[in-house]
């Protein structure tokens, strides 16, 4: 071929042919300064999020050894020991499975007693120490501070703002007993008239069976058990 003859184009076709491959050239490094932006403001919004919920675990923390709730903790165990001394008591030849049934059982039909009592404070009481539907409802106040405290917990979990597995390997051991031995109560305050609350400690329950399904998981043999690596906020 004599290139001499070949149409090599004008001055401006070759002008317009360097621009388009600057622009090109342009156009991907802007395009990767760009994507190395985005990648460093989402490593970034990771980090926030991860010290936002490591605050908040903190603040949690807090709540859960203030002296409220170890008062509260304090009257639950005492109403869950005396439940299972007189379980053991009557049935004595039972099963380490069966007292824990029976225990629970007794447990919440103690604490229905003590909000059925409870109820009947009015105003009269207010100023009377020694008034028993007030006695009573301080108690059930304290008892039931713990509870209440776990369904915003289970609300938080269920609205992703905590990890949960983070929250169970924590509190687990208090959680389940607590939640198990009052699931009786719970169903009876849900049902019970003259105002059925169907939704009651709805979080609080879900969050108990949680931490039973974590630490059964736990318990398992080692060669048993996933090793799967999950997400953390799980």
């Amino acid at each position: 071929m004599d290139l001499s003859t070949v149409n090599w184009g004008s001055v401006a076709d070759w002008v317009v042919a360097g621009t388009a491959v600057v622009g090109v050239g342009f156009g991907l490094s802007h395009l990767k300064a760009l994507r190395a932006s985005e990648a460093q403001a989402a490593a970034a919004h990771r980090d926030q999020v991860q010290i936002a919920r490591a605050t908040l675990l903190r603040q949690i923390d807090a709540e859960f050894e203030s002296e409220e709730m170890y008062r509260s903790r304090k009257a639950i165990r005492a109403l869950r020991n005396r439940s299972e001394m007189a379980m053991r008591h009557h049935h004595g030849e039972a099963s380490n499975e069966t007292i824990a049934q029976l225990s629970a059982a007794e447990f919440a039909r103690q604490l229905t007693l003590l909000w059925h009592e409870a109820r009947k404070f009015d105003d009269a009481d207010v100023e009377s120490a020694k008034s028993p539907a007030r006695i009573a409802a301080d108690r059930y106040s304290e008892i039931m501070r713990l509870p209440n405290w776990f369904e915003a917990l289970g609300l938080m979990l269920r609205r992703g703002l905590l990890p949960k597995n983070d929250v169970l390997e924590i509190y687990d051991a208090a959680i389940a007993p607590t939640m198990f031995n009052l699931t009786e109560h719970v169903r009876k305050r849900r049902d019970d008239g003259p105002h059925p609350n169907p939704r009651f400690l709805e979080h609080a329950m879900w969050l108990g069976e949680e931490a039973r399904a974590f630490i059964e998981s736990k318990n398992k043999p080692l060669h048993a058990v996933s090793i799967e690596p999950k997400s953390p906020w799980t």
